[in-house]
């Protein structure tokens, strides 16, 4: 049974944990993931990436960016593993859709809160659920930034849940940015 999310709050100095899991290539998002961490380490936004895993190539870790690499871990250990280090979010910077996602699955089952693109099986399966955010696949490194900002200010700082997520809308190509 997969029970609403649960969010850990967070006083306003601390930093946003964002965990992202799996082995993160460049289609499951390592650039992005890259790109977003030594922006927050630029700009000293109050926000960490971990991962719980192990990435396509070697990544800028701290202090040159905000990401911290965890390492492998095995499957059965996963849902305590995300219990331990305590996200306020997970995020799931993929580039590609995916049809399943096993580390999805494990989100779901430890009731953590979930960013994640409008790509493969991420929108049905995140359809409707409380503390949960599906942005578009081909969101930018700033402006994955700004979001998770903006819900660090308005959401995990406050206690105060966003809207549900929207029924499913998938994005099946590519459409040019704003």
């Amino acid at each position: 049974n997969l029970g609403v999310p649960t969010p850990y709050t967070i006083s306003e100095g601390a930093n946003l944990r964002v965990l992202i899991l799996g082995a993160i290539s460049q289609a499951k998002g390592g650039d992005l993931l890259e790109a977003v961490s030594i922006a927050a380490a630029t700009a000293q936004a109050p926000i960490e990436f971990h991962l719980v895993g192990y990435p396509h190539k070697q990544l800028k870790t701290q202090p040159e960016s905000s990401l911290t690499v965890h390492g492998a871990y095995k499957d059965r250990n996963l849902i305590q593993l995300i219990h331990r280090l305590k996200p306020n979010l997970v995020w799931f910077p993929a580039q590609i859709p995916e049809t399943y996602s096993y580390t999805l699955s494990a989100c779901l089952v430890a009731g953590v809160p979930v960013a994640a693109p409008d790509l493969g099986a991420f929108p049905e399966r995140l359809s409707h659920r409380p503390w949960t955010w599906v942005r578009p696949w081909q969101t930018s490194a700033d402006q994955w930034l700004a979001f998770f900002m903006e819900v660090r200010e308005r959401h995990f700082i406050t206690g105060d849940a966003p809207p549900v997520a929207p029924g499913a809308v998938v994005s099946d190509m590519p459409v040019d940015a704003a």
